[in-house]
């Protein structure tokens, strides 16, 4: 849904009105110069939240392929051996979907926020916005930030619980024996790195989009003297 809206909004961004400093507007440039002010910040906005989705569930189904069924041992300093299974350590698919919830959830959020009608006209959703309420306005706006702000502080932490979780089982293949560790530790660390990279674009791209939540849920059209004055 998010991403139909993000397309849109790259059809509407063709058709931005150059702003005069010199001159006044007439009525129709002031409204086409207000909507592309809202519709830059909200396409920038509906377009992060798609992407963060898109992670979540490229995350959920993240190829562990031939890790998933290896099993191993290792003895620590003091001589202890422990058994490793890999299924059992891996992030879990489980771990990944209350993050591509709340993704889903900040898209239906930016959908109200669209008056949940994509079918009018850009003049017609900046009519019905100016008949809400500034307090109406700011309390959709203002929970889409919050569920934003949610998602961000979500997905730190899956990256710090998993950062640990990687470190812990690189530790243990490296203190299993020599074929073990030449067999399958390098190939892990890349895996963990892919892994990591993608969480860490997940976090960047909320962080846009709350940013930018925010930044709507403020946002008000100043005004600009029209040729009708």
């Amino acid at each position: 849904m998010a991403a139909q809206l993000a397309t849109s909004g790259v059809a509407f961004s063709q058709q931005v009105v150059q702003l005069k400093p010199d001159s006044s507007y007439t009525a129709e440039e002031l409204r086409q110069i207000r909507a592309e002010e809202f519709y830059k910040l909200y396409f920038s906005m509906a377009g992060n939240i798609q992407q963060a989705y898109n992670l979540a569930l490229g995350l959920q189904h993240f190829d562990w392929f031939p890790f998933d069924s290896f099993s191993w041992a290792s003895r620590d300093k003091d001589g202890v051996v422990t058994s490793w299974v890999m299924a059992e350590i891996l992030p879990p698919t489980e771990a990944i979907k209350p993050l591509a919830t709340q993704c889903d959830k900040c898209n239906a959020l930016a959908t109200k926020v669209w008056l949940e009608d994509r079918s009018k006209e850009s003049h017609t959703i900046m009519e019905e916005m100016s008949k809400l309420t500034i307090s109406c306005r700011q309390t959709i706006r203002g929970q889409l930030a919050w569920e934003l702000a949610e998602a961000t502080s979500q997905t730190q932490r899956l990256k710090s619980d998993t950062q640990e979780l990687f470190a812990d089982t690189q530790r243990s293949l490296s203190m299993s024996t020599q074929a073990i560790n030449k067999t399958y530790l390098e190939e892990f660390q890349d895996r963990c790195t892919e892994y990591t990279d993608l969480l860490d674009e997940a976090v960047d791209t909320l962080k846009q989009a709350k940013q930018t939540a925010y930044q709507l849920r403020c946002w008000q059209s100043a005004p600009l003297v029209t040729a009708e004055e």
